[in-house]
This record gives structure tokens, C-alpha cells and sequence, in this order.
């Protein structure tokens, strides 16, 4: 599967609630590129994992994505 089938399958689950479902795809395309999209995954991951309460790692992904767009202001809130 490419990257960018990867990142639409992992929207479909995100758009439809199903943040466990998302996981796992969003961390095999960041782990194969991990400046895919200017980092768009690292936001969606983390949005994901604190969906499910997993706010320390949720925030280190808010993080990485504000590394990418540090004017992003809905990350800056979030970190």
C-alpha cells in the first residue's frame, strides 16, 4: 500500500470514530516517512491517542507536528 492509500485509510477510520483502527496505520507511515504531508500524520496520530487517552503520547505527536507548522494555533493550544 502507498502512502498516500495509507493516510486515506487511516482518515476513514478517524472520520468515522474508529481512533484504534487508525493507529496502527498512521504509525507504519510515519515510521516509512515521517515528514509525509509537512507532518499532517503526526496530527492526526495525535488526535487519535488523545481520543483514547493517551494524552502523554498524544502530546509528544502535537509536538512533532507543531515542528512542522509552527503557526498551526489549534496544535499550539493543544501543547
Amino acid at each position: 500500500m502507498d502512502m498516500v492509500a495509507l493516510h486515506d485509510k487511516a482518515l476513514g477510520f478517524t472520520r468515522n470514530c474508529l481512533w484504534q483502527e487508525a493507529v496502527p496505520f498512521l504509525k507504519y507511515l510515519l515510521e516509512q516517512s515521517p515528514n509525509y504531508e509537512h507532518g499532517a500524520p503526526w496530527y492526526d496520530l495525535a488526535c487519535c491517542q488523545d481520543e483514547l487517552g493517551e494524552v502523554a503520547e498524544a502530546r509528544r505527536c502535537y509536538e512533532r507536528a507543531l515542528g512542522f507548522d509552527t503557526m498551526n494555533a489549534t496544535v499550539r493550544l493543544l501543547t
